[in-house]
């Protein structure tokens, strides 16, 4: 960790947190990120494919009943609360519920990003805070391994290939502020959350017409 509340630089490992590597252990290549990326989209498309088969009336209802209920401001705390806090619901779960009771593809996708973004820095500015507890830095020490592996292999790029790593966007948020990323560095991760994003509602709304 560093001492003292931001620190600049011209390079990614002074925007990014970065210890020596573990010996014996490389970086993952930017094949294997791909592979694991592309294995990850096609498992939510099988999976939102198989509820709509199975469950599509009853996904239909609770679509429109939620944003009856709690509107397009539901989607965004609901994506909020699931980056900042890790929350099992996904954001993809308010992308379907948007798609099943036809909420515009615009409003929801600005629903659950401006919700994505909002959680993504509560986690940063929250794990900032409490960098100190022993125990939540113990809990997040291998994906902080991955992270400094990334960052001693593609220097420059590390801000990059950090938003595409195979670890949750939740997970990477904490050790953003775990690491004392600034907040330049953090703001170009969030960044490359929104295609990301996209790409899964798109997933989700193919699955869901499938």
């Amino acid at each position: 960790m560093v001492d003292g509340d931001e620190y600049q630089a011209g390079d990614a490992a002074s925007e990014l947190h970065v210890t020596a590597a573990p010996p014996g252990q490389a970086a993952p290549s930017p094949l294997r990120m791909a592979v694991r990326i592309v294995v990850g989209l096609a498992l939510l498309f099988v999976t939102v494919a198989l509820l709509s088969s199975l469950f599509r009336a009853e996904l239909t209802a609770l679509g429109h009943r939620f944003v009856d209920r709690f509107g397009l401001w539901g989607m965004v705390a609901g994506a909020a609360f699931s980056d900042a806090f890790h929350f099992p619901i996904p954001p993809q779960f308010y992308m379907l519920m948007g798609i099943t009771s036809g909420v515009p593809t615009l409003w929801t996708l600005a629903a659950v990003n401006l919700g994505s973004f909002i959680g993504g820095w509560i986690a940063y500015f929250m794990t900032r805070r409490i960098s100190h507890v022993g125990a939540i830095a113990r809990r997040l020490q291998r994906a902080q391994g991955l992270l400094d592996r990334v960052i001693v292999r593609y220097g420059h790029w590390a801000l990059v290939a950090a938003g595409f790593m195979p670890i949750t966007y939740s997970a990477l948020c904490y050790l953003a502020g775990l690491g004392r990323v600034s907040k330049r560095g953090f703001a170009i991760i969030s960044l490359i959350r929104v295609p990301r994003l996209v790409a899964y509602y798109y997933l989700v709304r193919l699955g869901w017409t499938a």
